[in-house]
């Protein structure tokens, strides 16, 4: 057997440490685990232990908020770069959203003219000097789109 069970983190509900449709998980380096809970509207934050820190950005549609996220991933310096996709209604957008590893805003990774269309998986590269490839699977366009990535 390759592995085996250790332990359950959050489980059903509508507190800081639950979840309502946990949907991408994402580990960094240091030891924080980033899941994207696209019902609550949040990207939130555990330790190593399992124990809930915080939540990245807070619900909305402006630059540094987060509306149904999907896709989470780390760089190599922490960063957490977080895909969203745009509702039926209209609500939110297809973009990608890069914080700190403290949930500060930093800036949005794709250029709105490339029209992503419902971006979910996320995958980050491993280095070449001082940049990285991150790769997008882009549902709505049946493709992957690939970024590169320049450290901060």
């Amino acid at each position: 057997m390759y592995g085996s069970y250790l332990k359950t983190v959050g489980g059903p509900g509508k507190g800081p440490s639950e979840f309502r449709f946990p949907l991408y998980i994402a580990a960094s380096q240091d030891g924080y685990i980033y899941i994207s809970d696209s019902v609550s509207q949040a990207v939130k934050v555990f330790d190593s232990n399992g124990k809930y820190v915080r939540q990245l950005g807070i619900r909305g549609q402006k630059a540094g908020h987060i509306f149904w996220p999907t896709g989470v991933a780390v760089d190599k310096e922490g960063n957490v770069i977080v895909a969203e996709f745009q509702d039926v209604l209209g609500g939110g957008h297809n973009r990608l959203q890069r914080f700190k590893p403290d949930g500060a805003f930093v800036d949005r990774v794709d250029d709105i003219s490339e029209s992503l269309s419902h971006p979910e998986g996320l995958a980050v590269s491993s280095c070449s000097g001082n940049t990285q490839k991150l790769y997008v699977s882009d549902w709505g366009s049946n493709c992957i789109k690939v970024y590169q990535i320049f450290g901060t």
